[in-house]
């Protein structure tokens, strides 16, 4: 059967819009291909407690700056949650968010999900703080005739006193500091530099700190689940400590510390 002209004309017309069809998308396909096959850029979620000057609530402290310096060199987003110490350790073995920002060397038997990398972060020293001049700590046995406050969850301070006969755990900083004021404890177990920033905050310039303290390095904690990112993260902080960028954003932390 011969079909009427018509239908020839509207069949070459089908024919040429699919042709037209195909040479527009592979025109347009590549532009769109590269927008498909752009990387996205993992983020975590790391628990700390807000300690200015190392990390503030406006994220401008010296860990907020490198945190976000070295998690870029190895490929991710950072965000910090204020949390308190023991909570923010139970959130991160539990896989409730990625790793825990900056610990002590912390008993992983208790802590099976975590991993530790490791290389150091930074350095913090702890010692007694106290308003009553006659208060006299040389030694760690020193401790044992004062009332000492220390932050749950801080695993140096639970070793040194968490068979005190009168320690008083309690869940922030902020509250050590209060305590103090009220006479409610005689010495405040805390780190140096933190606690100096915040006293002057609050007008505290009269603390006074106890002869002994102690220095102890500062790991980041990730849960097992990145166990394949932890070689990158030590190699990137090594990185940093080599080309100088590390000590251009820390010096003047560690000056205070000295």
């Amino acid at each position: 059967m011969v079909k009427p002209e018509f239908m020839k004309s509207f069949q070459l017309t089908g024919r040429c819009r699919a042709m037209l069809a195909l040479c527009f998308s592979c025109y347009v396909l590549p532009a769109s291909a590269d927008v498909i096959a752009e990387p996205v850029v993992e983020s975590w979620v790391l628990s700390t407690e807000t300690l200015p000057p190392l990390i503030t609530k406006t994220g401008d402290g010296y860990l907020d700056i490198l945190y976000d310096e070295w998690f870029a060199r190895a490929g991710l987003n950072v965000e910090f949650i204020a949390t308190p110490a023991a909570r923010g350790l139970a959130n991160a073995n539990a896989g409730l968010i990625d790793g825990e920002a900056a610990r002590i060397d912390i008993p992983l038997s208790n802590y099976p999900n975590l991993r530790k990398v490791s290389e150091v972060v930074t350095q913090l020293v702890f010692t007694g703080f106290t308003l009553d001049p006659d208060v006299s700590v040389i030694s760690v046995a020193d401790f044992d005739q004062y009332s000492v406050g220390y932050v749950r969850g801080w695993k140096l301070a639970e070793k040194l006193f968490g068979k005190h006969a009168n320690a008083v755990p309690v869940r922030k900083i902020d509250s050590l500091l209060e305590m103090l004021l009220s006479k409610r404890i005689d010495i405040a177990f805390l780190m140096v530099s933190p606690t100096l920033m915040m006293a002057r905050d609050k007008g505290l310039e009269q603390l006074i700190t106890t002869k002994y303290s102690v220095t102890k390095e500062f790991y980041l904690y990730v849960n097992s689940k990145h166990y394949k990112k932890i070689p990158e993260l030590e190699r990137t902080l090594r990185e940093m400590k080599s080309d100088g960028s590390y000590q251009m954003i820390m010096a003047d932390y560690i000056a205070e510390n000295q």
